[in-house]
């Protein structure tokens, strides 16, 4: 076999790996990412569609796999914790994203945030000094890589149905979140959220019980079973002295969490609790 007709071979079989990867991530990526046959719809009445997650598309992701095994409990302070804690119910993954996927989140939301106003009440009363807004499509592939990263996870259990729509919520440094658990007519039994920009303290409280997490910057919580449904979950404002972790001390700035959360469904009797906003 002549030089030439060995080149065109190699070039020919090289060819033909390609479209069979390509086919085989395409197949593996709508399985990922099935939209179901119902529809649903936002607070501004857009029509979205529903996806499944199936953590077999994992392996055709490009980035770092997030799991659960990545969690790190130094970031979690069980200083007041009670028998009501649920250890597998709240997982914080630190520098789940890189820099640069981290940079590229903050510009994808810079433009649409900053035409929106600061707002001093959410309707609820909830939030205090924030801006809020719904992300269907990310512009830039960096941005994109790390949401498909996120919802092919083990973060959610296999058959999750999460909504493909992410919510972005902007915190100034005067903001906060008052105490409060997530209305279960809203969502499921899962709330994720990626920290961008400013190291922030979350609270959980049920009575006198109370955990707190250390989110920074390029990191990933997920709470779920009774920290979602039981506990109430905060931010509070920049304090005068700050908030102490560890030997950290916390001085929250300006804050941008991307947040998922999945289709509601039926609270199991058993995390029925006498504080979930109904």
């Amino acid at each position: 076999m002549t030089g030439r007709a060995q080149s065109q071979l190699l070039h020919a079989s090289v060819v033909a790996m390609l479209t069979i990867s390509r086919r085989v991530v395409g197949r593996t990526l709508s399985r990922c990412w099935a939209p179901l046959p119902t529809a649903t719809r936002d607070a501004k009445s857009h029509g979205t569609r529903l996806c499944i997650i199936d953590s077999r598309c994992v392996s055709t992701l490009s980035g770092p796999v997030i799991r659960r095994s990545q969690h790190n409990p130094q970031l979690v302070d069980l200083t007041r914790a009670g028998p009501t804690f649920h250890p597998e119910g709240l997982v914080v993954i630190p520098d789940a994203i890189s820099q640069e996927e981290h940079d590229a989140l903050v510009e994808d939301v810079r433009g649409p945030l900053r035409r929106m106003r600061l707002e001093l009440n959410h309707f609820d009363s909830v939030i205090r000094g924030y801006k809020e807004i719904t992300f269907s499509k990310w512009a830039l592939p960096g941005s994109q890589t790390v949401i498909a990263r996120v919802l092919a996870s083990d973060l959610f259990a296999p058959g999750t149905q999460l909504h493909p729509n992410q919510h972005v919520l902007e915190l100034a440094p005067s903001g906060y979140i008052a105490p409060h658990i997530d209305n279960v007519e809203a969502c499921g039994e899962y709330v994720a959220g990626i920290s961008l920009l400013s190291a922030s303290v979350m609270r959980f409280t049920y009575k006198d019980e109370e955990v707190r997490i250390l989110l920074e910057p390029r990191s990933i919580y997920c709470m779920s079973h009774a920290m979602r449904y039981k506990f109430k979950h905060s931010i509070v404002c920049n304090s005068s002295p700050p908030e102490i972790f560890g030997s950290r001390s916390i001085v929250r700035d300006r804050r941008i969490s991307v947040l998922f959360r999945d289709q509601p469904k039926p609270v199991p009797p058993e995390m029925m609790s006498d504080e979930t906003d109904p």
